[in-house]
């Protein structure tokens, strides 16, 4: 019996460190992707108020771009509906870059700051989550 519980113990405390190590990996990728979204941003938001439109679409584009790849890493840790809130709000902030809407695109920037934070603190996995 001894032996039997020493290994259930084992196999216990394998799975433990798989589920913190895949947590700690995810909440570093999550932070990284964040900070690089949250950067090309604030650029984005600094041309709009310079009115450097055609900047700020290059901008845009990098941050579309960079989305599309990060999406493609986060689409089976996070909640598709906040991913596709992002892909609107994304779309949306280029739509209005396109037309030289500045406070509606600005709006559409912080909304999309809100959702990057939100993501680490809803819907990453987390020992809370599984138990």
């Amino acid at each position: 019996m001894g032996r039997h519980l020493f290994k259930y113990i084992l196999q216990i405390a394998a799975i433990l460190y798989f589920v913190i190590t895949v947590t700690l990996s995810f909440d570093y990728v999550v932070r990284r992707d964040i900070a690089k979204m949250t950067s090309i941003s604030d650029d984005i938001e600094q041309c709009i108020l310079e009115e450097e439109y055609e900047t700020a679409i290059n901008h845009f584009n990098e941050l579309n771009k960079k989305w599309l790849s990060i999406k493609e890493k986060w689409r089976w840790m996070i909640n598709h509906s906040i991913i596709y809130e992002i892909d609107l709000t994304i779309s949306n902030l280029g739509h209005y870059i396109n037309n030289s809407l500045n406070e509606e695109a600005i709006v559409e920037k912080h909304k999309l700051l809100k959702y990057f934070h939100n993501v680490r603190d809803l819907d990453t996995i987390r020992l809370h989550n599984i138990f």
